[in-house]
């Protein structure tokens, strides 16, 4: 309770004390007989004039002649009516009080410099703009029964005044509403309630506070509302329609959200009470503070949860609680940003979206749970602790590879993509790197492991293989290693799960572990396998020794030899019923591609082969276009190349035109040749950016020569670490000249 304003507004009101402007002899002026402001009759002391004190006991109309001066106090206790055809402004030196039974009905603009006083009782109906205080320390609006104001309305408050509802002695009262359609701004604190009456405040337009507002009873916004701090007592209820800006929000009463707004809370969001918020986004900005909080307490939840600001944003917890922040729309976190997560636990149901960095300090452990019902997707690389799944949920990763801790990963629901665990293996204990389904046992040769599993769509390069394969980066090689991997029967992809068995793709070929055990009802098939120090890739699938993997194209390629002909590469890693390839050319003057040449296929075979072709009948100076097919048995054709471009250069002819060739091969594993142009020497950058578009590998920044160049990028960053399968871009720049192509990792 703000006990200095109180006594003084106590005062002021029942002792009718005032101050009479300095040289004006300033009287009390008493409206005694219903009628109207201009008949002198119905005044106990003549017309009012400047800096009069004036009580209104009778019904009072301001009429067309009726002329107001700026007045000391104003006391109504009947009706004041300044609604006629002229109605005129007021202006109040010192207080304004209407009293039970009084009511002030104002068309006119309303200026009172100190203190303005709807007491229990009282009426007010404002159409003009109202203006209350002055910046002393204890100016005020105080509303204790039912008010409107159609107008604007501006409280200076000070340090001790601004805007306050109910809030007076003696304690007790009825119900009342305040209306506000015009826009509010309050310099000082707005209390809702308290002690006298019950409130119901309705805000329709704009409300900017810059003090704290604290909820009693019940406060209600329609449009942008701005203030220090939001606190929503026991029992106080708060309703909003519009977005909102605040220093802290804290809620023990009940917080009501009805429109997808955004709100923005800059150094903590305390979440009690009746906390559970269904339309809407809740924006962390903390700019001005070294932290922000968020502090989730028992059966309160979020829509949506954008962490953004320059400064980072904690996960912290009520004393003694262990209560999970639950979200249940998407949980953003914005470029540059950091979300400290601590030991604690976030639910979501909707799509985690990190461009930032989601975080947790050393010895910490917290739990992301997805918990949506369908498919969630998650947006950014993410390092999780403990990673839940939640029956019910599709976690879609696309070309990110989230990772978790040893043992971490628990999968009631289904995750779609890539996720990776790094663990040190130094024992020949069975070891579940990360839960993901891939155990690795006698591996105590190994060293640091990292296991990436890959769902939702067979290896590239083993088609029907299970629609679940695994890659695995060990530090040494270990030859005798128990591998079991786990599998789901929807991921089966027309494999019979009795004849499964482990292979294993390195070195462009793959190689056959007979299973030692299979389970079906379990989903696993266990194999002693040969594991190699750097990665390799692993697949379960019913093939035998004499069929193929059913694998395509891999990669192709077109060059100029200097002997005055094109040569045509291509790989392929296996054939299935294959006839041969088609051949296809177009110059650079010509519109459409005509078939030049066949070339036999093997039929059906496993294993990697490259193919080559010699166009001879070109000439030099031309730029020449090539399109491959693939034919099968049955007369089927596949297009595997869509345009590969090569210039026949004369012998010892510098290039013409600036150009950067596509990568080959692509898709690759361990590395890729980049080949770009130079007419003239030039300073000039080849830089790597994944999806998201970030720099991770700069491969040359210098000054090259004239000529074709040849640069190898193995798949790392800048430091050293392997990058996740992936759509790549090569950028590069040549003086003025900039141009890039995708490029496709596969692990």
């Amino acid at each position: 309770m703000k006990t200095k304003w109180v006594a003084l507004a106590l005062a002021c009101s029942l002792f009718g004390m005032s101050a009479a402007p300095v040289g004006v002899q300033a009287k009390e002026t008493t409206f005694e007989y219903e009628g109207d402001w201009s008949d002198e009759s119905n005044w106990s002391n003549g017309l009012p004039e400047d800096g009069d004190d004036v009580i209104i006991n009778a019904d009072c109309y301001i009429d067309l002649w009726a002329s107001v001066p700026s007045l000391g106090t104003l006391t109504i206790n009947a009706l004041l009516d300044n609604t006629s055809f002229d109605p005129k402004n007021f202006y109040i030196d010192y207080t304004l009080n209407i009293n039970s039974g009084g009511e002030f009905r104002c068309d006119g603009d309303l200026t009172v410099y100190e203190q303005m006083w709807i007491n229990a009782g009282g009426a007010g109906t404002f159409s003009g703009d109202v203006e209350v205080g002055d910046g002393d320390l204890n100016d005020l609006l105080c509303i204790e029964d039912d008010a409107t104001f159609n107008g604007s309305v501006d409280v200076n408050g000070g340090d001790n005044g601004g805007l306050f509802f109910g809030s007076s002695d003696p304690p007790g009262g009825d119900f009342f509403t305040a209306t506000f359609n015009g826009p509010v701004s309050v310099s000082g604190d707005m209390d809702v309630g308290d002690e006298y009456g019950v409130a119901t405040v309705v805000f329709n337009n704009t409300l900017n506070v810059i003090g704290d507002i604290t909820v009693y009873d019940n406060l209600t916004i329609k449009k942008h509302m701005e203030c220090s701090s939001l606190d929503i007592q026991d029992y106080g209820t708060f309703h909003t329609y519009a977005g909102f800006s605040c220093w802290d929000l804290n809620v023990d009463g009940a917080f009501y959200s009805y429109a997808d707004s955004v709100f923005v809370v800059e150094s903590q969001l305390g979440m009690g009470g009746t906390f559970q918020v269904s339309k809407g986004t809740f924006k962390m900005n903390p700019t001005r503070v070294s932290l922000a909080k968020i502090i989730p307490y028992q059966n309160c939840y979020l829509n949506n949860l954008i962490i953004s600001g320059n400064k980072p944003t904690e996960l912290a917890q009520w004393a003694g609680l262990n209560e999970p922040l639950d979200i249940n729309g998407d949980l953003t976190i914005e470029s540059g940003k950091t979300f400290d997560v601590n030991q604690w636990t976030i639910q979501l149901a909707g799509n985690f979206n990190c461009s930032g960095t989601y975080e947790y300090d050393a010895g910490e452990t917290p739990t992301f749970t997805f918990d949506g019902s369908g498919t969630q997707t998650l947006t950014g690389n993410v390092g999780f602790y403990h990673l839940n799944i939640a029956s019910g949920s599709t976690v879609n990763t696309g070309s990110y590879t989230p990772t978790v801790a040893p043992s971490s990963l628990t999968e009631s629901g289904y995750l779609v993509g890539q996720i990776a665990c790094t663990q040190t293996i130094s024992s020949d204990n069975a070891h579940s790197v990360g839960n993901l389904g891939c155990q690795i046992s006698n591996g105590s040769d190994l060293g640091s492991v990292t296991v990436t599993r890959h769902t939702g769509s067979a290896h590239s390069e083993a088609k029907h293989s299970l629609t679940r394969w695994y890659n695995i980066n060990a530090a040494t090689a270990d030859s005798s290693v128990t591998l079991r991997l786990e599998y789901r029967d929807s991921e089966l992809n027309g494999n019979t799960e009795s004849n499964l068995n482990i292979w294993r793709y390195s070195g462009g070929s793959w190689k056959k572990y007979e299973a030692t055990s299979r389970d079906p009802s379990s989903n696993y098939v266990e194999a002693t396998v040969e594991i190699p120090a750097g990665n390799s890739d692993w697949v379960l699938s019913d093939a035998q020794d004499d069929q193929s993997l059913p694998v395509s194209f891999v990669a192709a390629a077109a060059e100029y030899v200097k002997d005055g002909f094109v040569r045509l590469t291509w790989r392929v890693a296996s054939e299935v019923n294959n006839r041969g390839f088609e051949v296809y050319r177009r110059s650079e003057t010509e519109s459409t591609f005509e078939r030049i040449a066949f070339v036999e296929g093997r039929g059906t075979e496993s294993t990697e082969y490259t193919y080559a072709f010699d166009d001879a009948d070109v000439r030099s100076g031309v730029t020449y276009h090539y399109r491959l097919y693939s034919v099968s048995l049955g007369g089927e054709r596949e297009l595997l190349v869509e345009d590969l471009e090569v210039y026949a250069g004369m012998e010892g002819e510098l290039p013409r035109e600036f150009a950067l060739l596509q990568n080959f091969p692509n898709p690759f594993n361990r590395g890729t040749q980049i080949r770009f142009r130079l007419p003239q020497a030039c300073h000039v950058s080849l830089r790597i950016y994944n999806q998201t578009g970030r720099l991770v590998r700069t491969v040359v920044s210098g000054t090259l020569d004239v000529g074709e160049h040849r640069l190898v990028w193995d798949g790392l960053d800048d430091f050293g670490m392997p990058l996740p399968s992936g759509v790549y871009v090569a950028r590069l720049t040549a003086g003025a000249n900039r141009e890039a192509k995708k490029m496709l990792l596969l692990r």
